[in-house]
């Protein structure tokens, strides 16, 4: 009994290895990313492939690197960097796109140094950066993004009224501490 237990456990361990290994469980499923062509600083032309986008671009911006919320868990993540129809950039991906073509290559560093550098710029929401959006799981390429409001909790006061309202009730205080015993 322990032999085919045991026998079980290494198919199965085996089947898994042989699928990461072999690409099947990649997480994008049937997905075509467009291919992009860039021209480099030193005037090379350069293409970013479907692969590219896969195996370097993607992984890289799933890493909480370049991002706090867990954007591989978001069906959306597929429009960080594309538009709706996955058939050309959008203003995000494409300010990522410029960003790279400042170096002379597409490694896995150029391409981090890239996306940190277009997540700090301002997008398309007046008063937040691409960074901030993508940390609130909003797709910054897009000028139709809502932000989701947060529910206001407690009372937003001036300090001024909360020093004279503190006053108030440190001096009903004292009184009644310091008060006189009538006998």
């Amino acid at each position: 009994m322990r032999k085919i237990i045991s026998l079980m456990v290494v198919a199965a361990l085996s089947t898994v290895i042989l699928a990461s290994l072999s690409g099947a469980n990649t997480g994008f499923g049937n997905l075509k990313f467009p291919t992009i062509e860039i021209h480099m600083l030193d005037g090379k032309n350069m293409t970013i492939t479907d692969t590219i986008w896969k195996g370097e671009i993607f992984p890289i911006f799933f890493s909480s690197t370049i991002s706090r919320y867990n954007w591989s868990s978001n069906p959306n993540y597929k429009y960080v960097f594309f538009d709706y129809n996955l058939s050309a950039l959008n203003t995000f991906g494409a300010e990522f796109v410029f960003e790279l073509e400042q170096y002379s290559n597409i490694t896995l560093k150029t391409i981090t140094d890239a996306l940190l550098k277009a997540v700090e710029l301002p997008s398309l929401i007046t008063g937040y950066t691409n960074g901030q959006l993508l940390n609130l799981g909003i797709l910054p390429g897009f000028a139709n993004s809502t932000i989701p409001q947060k529910p206001i909790i407690g009372y937003n006061i001036p300090w001024q009224d909360a020093v004279l309202i503190i006053l108030i009730i440190s001096a009903i205080i004292v009184y009644y501490i310091f008060k006189p015993k009538n006998d």
